[in-house]
């Protein structure tokens, strides 16, 4: 089992079987004494479905923050249906339209506020990001060069056909760890000036080669030769740990 699936579907799986076996049993008597009680546990209990799905397919699928959300709500409406087919099978339970109403309230709800709550963090991380840069003395500075940023269409010309090394940075402007690391390929850039190509790519704009690379979690940086992926550093890591997969690189 891997540890992706463990961190990021487990999860999902369990709170599935917590609503499957929380409908399959008789209503509690508390909940229908108090007026709306039955239906806040409906919406309470697909709103923390929604977001363990958008959690699951932002960070295990690498869906952009859109597509993520779409198919959460796909996911998640889904499995409400199921659910309440399920109950009217149950001697105790009948299917309510009132039930699943509530469901598709609380996933929604939840899904689009855990969409707006990311896309906040990340104007916030890309604000202090730029901020942070602002400040930067030029003492601070020397020593660093600036990385181009290069599209998916200009993946083949810039990387596949480099006469020289390239290191390519995967990364999305949502991803804190991913701004830790822009200092290190800037030092990098200018260290290795002329005999290695520095490149960055937001996997957003391009999940084709997300996906063709196998990228599941980023920052994701990929060395290139020959126009082939030699090595991969994945996260925030030493800049000895750069130095050495570059250095192997050029020599090899």
């Amino acid at each position: 089992m891997s540890r992706r699936f463990v961190s990021y579907w487990l999860p999902v799986l369990a709170w599935m079987g917590v609503i499957f076996f929380g409908t399959s049993l008789p209503r509690a008597p508390q909940l229908m004494e108090f007026g709306g009680g039955d239906k806040i546990a409906h919406a309470a209990g697909y709103a923390v479905l929604g977001l363990l799905l958008l959690r699951a397919f932002r960070g295990s699928a690498r869906y952009p923050a859109p597509l993520a959300a779409f198919v959460s709500l796909v996911a998640g409406g889904a499995y409400g249906v199921l659910d309440e087919l399920h109950q009217a099978l149950l001697p105790t339970r009948t299917c309510s339209g009132a039930d699943m109403l509530a469901d598709l309230v609380g996933l929604t709800a939840a899904v689009m506020l855990g969409w707006a709550f990311g896309a906040a963090l990340a104007l916030r991380q890309g604000q202090a990001g730029r901020v942070g840069n602002s400040r930067r003395t030029k003492k601070e500075i020397s020593g660093m060069a600036d990385v181009k940023e290069i599209t998916q269409a200009e993946f083949d010309s810039e990387i596949l056909a480099s006469e020289v090394p390239c290191l390519v940075d995967f990364w999305a402007p949502w991803c804190g760890p991913c701004h830790m690391v822009v200092p290190i390929i800037e030092k990098m850039a200018a260290e290795y000036d002329g005999k290695l190509k520095v490149r960055r790519l937001n996997v957003d704009q391009a999940p084709q080669l997300a996906t063709r690379y196998n990228i599941r979690s980023i920052p994701a940086l990929i060395l290139y030769k020959n126009g082939e992926p030699v090595d991969m550093l994945i996260g925030v890591q030493p800049e000895n740990n750069f130095r050495e997969a570059i250095d192997k690189a050029l020599a090899d």
